[in-house]
């Protein structure tokens, strides 16, 4: 899956890691989708032993416990085994390969911080809220728009956020007439933007909801 070079470059980037991450995936089949998935998992927990991989049947008991509804999902646990709403549908992979080491670095102990005043706000939201980032591998504004997500999931037990990679996803793309992409959808439409737009806009928009 990956490269030598891509490999060294991984064990570098990942070297400070300190802290376990568990990387759940629960899957069934052999879809492309789900083969290079599975593929890059065995290789990230080879690259650093603080990344755990499970791998679960779909439609088993622990995806009943997670609420797993797609073929294919990924979620990422901190070393406590929280589920902090981080989910994945489909392979991070291409581009999308950034939002992944992202999270991992940042579940990994050594991640990036946010404003405090951004935390507090992201905290005070009280209701639950979905939000879906439909993504496509090759797109290179994408991983940020997941990364938003991802990051207002982390600071709220209401917040779940989704990458969609759209192409493996045929259904989902249809019901929401994905046609260009970073698509941004909270709540299943109550909130629709389209490209990789900043944490504080669609925090904005949420608190508006």
């Amino acid at each position: 899956m990956f490269n030598n070079e891509v490999k060294n470059q991984l064990k570098d980037i990942f070297s400070k890691v300190n802290k376990k991450v568990f990387i759940l995936y629960f899957s069934e089949g052999n879809e492309e989708a789900i083969t290079i998935t599975r593929a890059m998992l065995e290789e990230i927990k080879e690259i650093n032993s603080f990344f755990e991989v499970e791998n679960y049947i779909f439609n088993g008991p622990e995806a009943k416990k997670y609420e797993v509804t797609e073929n294919g999902t990924m979620i990422i646990l901190n070393e406590d085994r929280e589920n902090k709403g981080i989910y994945y549908y489909g392979p991070p992979a291409g581009y999308e390969i950034n939002s992944f080491v992202h999270t991992l670095l940042d579940f990994g102990g050594v991640g990036e911080t946010i404003p405090e005043n951004l935390i507090e706000r992201i905290k005070k939201i009280d209701k639950k809220i979905d939000i879906k980032v439909f993504i496509g591998l090759g797109c290179p504004h994408c991983p940020g728009a997941v990364i938003s997500a991802h990051t207002l999931a982390k600071y709220n037990p209401k917040i779940k956020g989704i990458m969609v990679e759209s192409s493996s996803y045929i259904e989902l793309s249809k019901k929401f007439n994905i046609s260009s992409v970073p698509r941004i959808i909270i709540n299943d439409g109550e909130i629709d933007l389209l490209g990789n737009q900043p944490l504080d806009v669609i925090l904005k928009a949420i608190e508006n909801l």
